[in-house]
C-alpha cells in the first residue's frame, strides 16, 4: 500500500510538472511581449519643483520600508533613482517600471539600467558611475540615446552626476552611512539583491519611461498593461510628490486604473507638516529644513479615497495615521463614502 501510494504520488506530481512546464513559459512570454511593448512619450510642460533635478534620493531612512516591502513580487511602478532600486530588490518585483516627469532623471534611470547589464557586481557599477565623464565611458552611454533630446537629457545627466555632495557617487556613499547607522542594507552592500537587480536588467524586465502621476497618459497605460499581463501592482512609490497636488481627478483616474490586491503597498514620504504633525526620525539630511516623514498605506484603501468627489490631499488620506516608529507611519482611515469617481 506505501509503495502503491508512493507511485501515484510521483505519477500525479508528474502529470502536474508537465502540465506546468507547458503553461508557464506561455504566461511568461506573453508577459514579457506586453511588458516590453512600446510606451509611448508622454511630453507636456512638469511641475517646478524645489530643484530643478533630483537626479539622486535625498531620503535616508527608506530601511523602514524594509519588512513591509520584503517579498512582495508582481508589477513595481516608481518615480525618482536608486531608491526604486533599493525597494524593487526588496520586493523582488517581477516586472519594474521606473517612471518620472524629468526626462533627465529618466536618462539617470536608463544609465542605471545599463550599466547594471554592464556588471557582474556593485564594485563594477559604482566604478561605471565613477568614471562615467572619461571618453570612452561617456561615449559608451550616449550611444544607447539616440534621439537628439534624449541625448542632450543624457548629456546633462552625466553632468550632473559628478556632483561632488549632489552626484551619484554621493549618494552611494551615503548608502554606506546609512548602513552603518541604521542598520540599512541594500544593492550596495548585499550581492543577492544586486544580482536580483542585474537579473532584471539582463531579462530587460526593468525600463526607465517619461510620466506624470497627474496627467492621464502614461501611468493609466501602465495599469492597463499590467492588468493584461494579470500581474497586480504591488508597490506604487510616490516619494513626496503628493505634497505638490491636491489630488486632481486625473490623478485619481490613474490610482483607480491599477490592478491590485490586498497587500499591494503605495509607498510615499511626505516634508509638509513633518515638523509638526507627523514628525521625523532621526538621521535625516536635512532635519532642520525639510525632513521627510516616511509612510505607507494599502493601494486599495487608496483607490477607495480616490473615487470620493470630495476635495482632497494628501493630509485628508493622512488624518489619524498610525505610528509604526518614530517618523514612520500607516496610513488607514477609512476613505469617505461616495464613490462617484469611475475607474
Amino acid at each position: 500500500m506505501k509503495h502503491g501510494f508512493s507511485l501515484a504520488l510521483l505519477l500525479s506530481l508528474f502529470s502536474l510538472l508537465q502540465c506546468t512546464g507547458r503553461e508557464i513559459p506561455d504566461i511568461k512570454q506573453t508577459r514579457q511581449t506586453l511588458f516590453e511593448q512600446k510606451i509611448p512619450y508622454e511630453g507636456g510642460e512638469r511641475a517646478k519643483l524645489r530643484a530643478q533635478h533630483y537626479i539622486i534620493s535625498n531620503e535616508r531612512r527608506i530601511d523602514m520600508f524594509a519588512p513591509y516591502l520584503k517579498n512582495l513580487g508582481g508589477i513595481y511602478i516608481g518615480v525618482g533613482t536608486d531608491q526604486n532600486l533599493t525597494f524593487a530588490a526588496w520586493a523582488k518585483s517581477e516586472y519594474v517600471w521606473l517612471m518620472d516627469f524629468d526626462d533627465v532623471v529618466v536618462a539617470i534611470n536608463q544609465i542605471h539600467i545599463q550599466f547594471l547589464k554592464d556588471c557582474a557586481d556593485f564594485t563594477c557599477f559604482k566604478a561605471k558611475w565613477s568614471n562615467i565623464n572619461t571618453t570612452e565611458n561617456k561615449a559608451s552611454v550616449l550611444a544607447n540615446f539616440t534621439d537628439p533630446d534624449r541625448r542632450e537629457d543624457a548629456e546633462t545627466a552625466i553632468e550632473l552626476s559628478t556632483g561632488k555632495y549632489s552626484g551619484v557617487i554621493y549618494r552611494f556613499n551615503e548608502l554606506n552611512l546609512m548602513t552603518r547607522r541604521f542598520g540599512f542594507h541594500s544593492f550596495h552592500d548585499t550581492p543577492e539583491d544586486y544580482s536580483y537587480l542585474r537579473e532584471l536588467a539582463m531579462q530587460r524586465r526593468i525600463t526607465a519611461i517619461r510620466g506624470d502621476l497627474t496627467k492621464i497618459g502614461t501611468l493609466q497605460l501602465l495599469g492597463k498593461r499590467a492588468a493584461s499581463m494579470q500581474l497586480p501592482v504591488k508597490v506604487l512609490y510616490t516619494s513626496n510628490a503628493e505634497e505638490y497636488f491636491r489630488y486632481p481627478q486625473e490623478f485619481r483616474t490613474n490610482i483607480l486604473s491599477l490592478p491590485v490586491d490586498e497587500t499591494s503597498l503605495l509607498v510615499r514620504t511626505i516634508t509638509s507638516g513633518t515638523k509638526g504633525t507627523y514628525g521625523f526620525p532621526d538621521g535625516e539630511r536635512y532635519p532642520d529644513q525639510v525632513p521627510f516623514h516616511y509612510n505607507i498605506q494599502n493601494l486599495q484603501n487608496m483607490q477607495g479615497w480616490m473615487r470620493s468627489d470630495q476635495k482632497l490631499s494628501i493630509h485628508s488620506v493622512m488624518k489619524n495615521f498610525e505610528i509604526l516608529q518614530k517618523g514612520f507611519s500607516r496610513a488607514a482611515n477609512p476613505a469617505p463614502a461616495q464613490a462617484t469617481v469611475e475607474k
